[in-house]
This record gives C-alpha cells, sequence and structure tokens, in this order.
C-alpha cells in the first residue's frame, strides 16, 4: 500500500477488507492479520449456507496471535494543516444576505478548521465545499478504528496473550503558527471563523479601506502580508475508537482486548471528547440454541482449553451439562478501554 498517496476528502476511499471463512480458524503464535481502520470478518460456520445452526465450528487464536484493525497513532501533520483556504461565493454566503454582496463577497479567506461544525459551516458562511476538497494522505485516512467480526456457529476462544485490536488512532500537530481572516467592524477585530453574520464588516485586516460617506462608496485596496498570526505549541488529536463483535455459541474471552481512544488536550470538553469503542458479545445470534451464562467479575481465571479439546462444560443443579460460564475480568475490561459494552 502506498502511504503517500493523496486523496481528496470527498472521493470515497474503499476500506481495506479481510475475508477469512472455514470451518475451523486457528491463528497461530505470532501470526498477524492487520488492516488498519478497516474491516476484518473471521467465520467459522459448520454448514455455510445456514451459519446460525449450532455445530463444532471454532475460532481459535493462540498465545502471540494478533488481530488488528486499529487506527494509524501518531500521523504528524504541521500546525498550518488547521487552515483552510476557501473563496466565498453567493454560494457560501446565502444564509448570510447581509455580507451577500459586502466586503467579503469574492474573497479568498482563511479559516481555522476547529472552528467548522460537523455540517462543513461557520456561523458566517458554508465552507463544506472547500473541507470536502482537503488533500489528505492514506495515513491520515486511516486513524480511526475499524471493525473486527468473529461469527462462529460452535465457540469463539482467545487465549492469554492473544490480542484483539480495534483502539483509535491519532494524529500529532507540530508546533507552528496559524493565520486566519480577521474582520474590522468600526475599531474591533473578529476572527471570521466566530464573526457574527449580522453584523456589519468595514473590512479585512490587511485590506486598505477608505469610506466616501458623502457618496456611499467605498474603496478597497488589497495589501498582502499583513494581519495576524499566532504560534501554538504541538499536540496531539485523538481519532475515534472502532467496534468489536463476537458471535458464536459458547466463548473463552482470555485474551487481550483493545479498545482504546486518546483524549488530546483540546478535547476534554465532553462534546469534543473522543468517541470510544464498541465491544459486543452475542451468544445466541437470534436463535434459541445458545445457553452459555456470562459473569462479570473481579477475578477471571483463564480457562484450559486446547485447540482441539471439546468446549468445557458444567452441571447445573437438576444435573444438566451446560457450558462452562463465560466469565469477564472488569478490570480488564475497564483497562480495555471500550466505551461501550453490549452482551
Amino acid at each position: 500500500m502506498d502511504f503517500s498517496r493523496i486523496n481528496i476528502r470527498e472521493w470515497i476511499e474503499t476500506q481495506s477488507r479481510i475475508d477469512i471463512e472455514a470451518n475451523r480458524i486457528t491463528a497461530r503464535d505470532g501470526a498477524t492479520v492487520r488492516a488498519y481502520a478497516g474491516q476484518i470478518n473471521l467465520r467459522a460456520a459448520d454448514d455455510p449456507l445456514n451459519p446460525i445452526v449450532k455445530g463444532e465450528a471454532r475460532i481459535y487464536l493462540e498465545r502471540g496471535s494478533r488481530i488488528d484493525a486499529s487506527g494509524v497513532k501518531n500521523v504528524v501533520l504541521p500546525m498550518s494543516r488547521n487552515v483552510l483556504k476557501v473563496e466565498l461565493r453567493g454560494n457560501e454566503l446565502r444564509d448570510s444576505p447581509l455580507q451577500r454582496n459586502r466586503v467579503l463577497h469574492g474573497k479568498t479567506v482563511s479559516v481555522d478548521l476547529r472552528d467548522v461544525d460537523a455540517n462543513g459551516r461557520i456561523p458566517i458562511a458554508d465552507v463544506s465545499g472547500a473541507l470536502a476538497r482537503i488533500e489528505r494522505n492514506i495515513d491520515e485516512r486511516s486513524t480511526e478504528g475499524g471493525s473486527i467480526n468473529l461469527t462462529s456457529s460452535g465457540d469463539v476462544i482467545t487465549r492469554p496473550g492473544s490480542v484483539l485490536d480495534v483502539s483509535g488512532g491519532s494524529v500529532r500537530y507540530r508546533a507552528g503558527y496559524i493565520k486566519t481572516t480577521q474582520l474590522v467592524s468600526g475599531q474591533q477585530l473578529f476572527d471570521i471563523g466566530k464573526a457574527d453574520p449580522d453584523r456589519h464588516y468595514d473590512g479585512i485586516l490587511s485590506d486598505i479601506v477608505k469610506l466616501h460617506p458623502k457618496w456611499g462608496i467605498t474603496d478597497t485596496w488589497a495589501r498582502y502580508g499583513v494581519g495576524l498570526k499566532r504560534y501554538e505549541p504541538g499536540y496531539v488529536e485523538g481519532k475515534a475508537g472502532g467496534s468489536l463483535r463476537i458471535a458464536a455459541f459458547n466463548a473463552m474471552l482470555d485474551g487481550l482486548l483493545k479498545g482504546q481512544a486518546v483524549d488530546g488536550k483540546l478535547q476534554r470538553p465532553p462534546a469534543t471528547r473522543t468517541p470510544g469503542s464498541q465491544l459486543v458479545i452475542d451468544l445466541n445470534q437470534g436463535s434459541l440454541q445458545g445457553h452459555q451464562d456470562v459473569r462479570l467479575t473481579r477475578i477471571a481465571r483463564p480457562g484450559q482449553i486446547g485447540e482441539d479439546d471439546a468446549f468445557p462444560t458444567q452441571l447445573t443443579k437438576s444435573g444438566e451439562a451446560v457450558a462452562q460460564t463465560l466469565n469477564l475480568d472488569t478490570t480488564a475490561l475497564r483497562r480495555s478501554g471500550f466505551s461501550q459494552l453490549h452482551i
């Protein structure tokens, strides 16, 4: 994969995908299945045409094996990468009628991307078109955690020392300068990323503006290279975690689960926190064939089971042999970084 390849943001980049299907799937010591920010699907089935019928299929991860759909971490970008240049025409100013035929019309302005909302807007303009044309290489496009789906018509077993990783990646911005467009209104300056669309602006800082009140005329001359810039220290921006889904009739999960997501120093307010990863454990797959109990416990001893051993059972009070309880270590779950757990 060419990690230097540049992609325009609005183009759809096909997500990397790995599909492995068999009756028995074993990941040996030292084996790695990896698709950064991609989708990894392992499906073990007794009957491929009817995969939810309970049988003897198995997914078995040995100690030292790794399934990895995590996001790329520590992608380095310059601080100037946070600045978006956009030419403001009628379309961009369509929801700001007071600005449509004034000093901003036809001007190319610089906007701090961190002031742009989820819909590609700042209060005074719609900059979604320019936002969609940002060039990003494949590393930056692969920072969010992907998905791992382990589906078995029998059981899923992860041994201690195996790893399932859907953790989020991160971008590291180098220290540098930010220069954004400043609007002049009277004796005040307003950054364009926060400027009120209902205020009258006399001009743009770096322009020379001459007013002719008698004739109602304003003359403007551009003086390039003049403006305000500010220095910002480097920082890390975390990206969203992914999802891990385990669907089987029996499970023994003693391996390491990784769903961490980094919160940078600018992501501490609740509204800007990095979305965490999701863990889903489905032990019935929409049928009545799954009867394994699940217990959350502070101390979960790893089970003992070989690659070809039968899944261990335990007796109920009535003497019926049922699958051994799935014990989930609560301390390990907290450390895993998953913010959502569905059982």
